[in-house]
């Protein structure tokens, strides 16, 4: 009796140590504002499908470009589309992988407020970011047209009308032995002009990445007979090419899949009061 007593009396002190444990660290949990909904409200208290990342959340995933929010948000796919800096993919099933500029696509990126419709523009690099908002289901009534699969919003930092301050953050790798090196360096500045009333911000990025794939393809030319030909009703020969045109193609050894991005942005913030600002980007 007493021992089971005294394992009764232990396991209730560690049941309240855990749930003191736990209830201050609910407290210390980082509270989300959602704004996409035109309205500052809390991310619980938002009555649409929303995830909202953190700054923090998308510097971990170490990756440079708009594919890092589709790590932590469910059902949205965001991926490279083979040869062309374009998105592929979309949320819930609905997007494009077209890499046309004059059709927009389904889900719509904004960068502050400033709406990408096709997805060539859509493939952005991630810099200053202070968080990003994925609405999945239409948001036409928020966001207009080409979002009926969703929206993917992106506020970027203000500027600080208190403090100077600033920051600057280097990456390096490397791809098989120094064959291909990539550098990046981002750069932040805060100058307040007039302390709580006039600020500027810089922020800018250097993404460079050398091509790790060479372009080394054999000698080829263009086919003499080709018999698929004679199924449509065609010669399956094909006639005389004129001499002065070269049909063979060949690899020059140079690399390919590099990268040079060169990015930056300035704002200006003016808050005469706790009722009004305007902001300059």
């Amino acid at each position: 009796m007493s021992t089971r007593l005294s394992r009764t009396l232990v396991s209730g002190l560690l049941g309240v140590t855990l749930v003191s444990g736990a209830s201050a660290e609910e407290k210390a949990l980082e509270e989300i504002v959602v704004t996409g909904t035109k309205r500052t409200t809390s991310m619980q208290d938002t009555p649409l499908a929303v995830s909202t990342l953190t700054e923090g959340m998308i510097a971990n995933t170490f990756v440079n470009d708009i594919r890092a929010v589709a790590d932590f948000s469910p059902n949205v796919l965001l991926s490279k589309q083979p040869g062309f800096n374009a998105i592929a993919g979309g949320i819930r099933g609905t997007g494009s992988t077209s890499i046309l500029v004059t059709q927009d696509t389904s889900v719509s990126i904004t960068v502050d407020d400033f709406g990408l419709s096709s997805v060539q523009s859509q493939f952005i690099e991630l810099f200053d970011v202070q968080q990003a908002e994925v609405y999945r289901g239409p948001q036409g009534t928020l966001f207009g047209k080409n979002s009926t699969g969703g929206v993917i919003a992106i506020t970027t930092k203000k500027p600080d009308l208190q403090e100077y301050g600033g920051d600057i953050e280097f990456t390096y790798g490397e791809y098989d032995a120094n064959s291909a090196d990539a550098i990046k360096i981002t750069a932040s500045m805060d100058i307040p002009l007039i302390e709580n009333v006039l600020g500027l911000r810089f922020a800018g990025v250097s993404d460079t990445r050398e091509g790790w794939i060479t372009n080394s393809k054999d000698t080829a030319t263009f086919p003499e007979v080709i018999p698929i030909y004679a199924a449509f009703g065609l010669p399956a020969v094909n006639p005389p090419l004129p001499p002065e045109l070269d049909t063979t193609n060949v690899g020059d050894g140079g690399e390919l899949n590099e990268k040079d991005v060169l990015a930056f942005k300035t704002k200006l913030l003016w808050k005469p009061n706790d009722m009004y600002e305007a902001l300059f980007t």
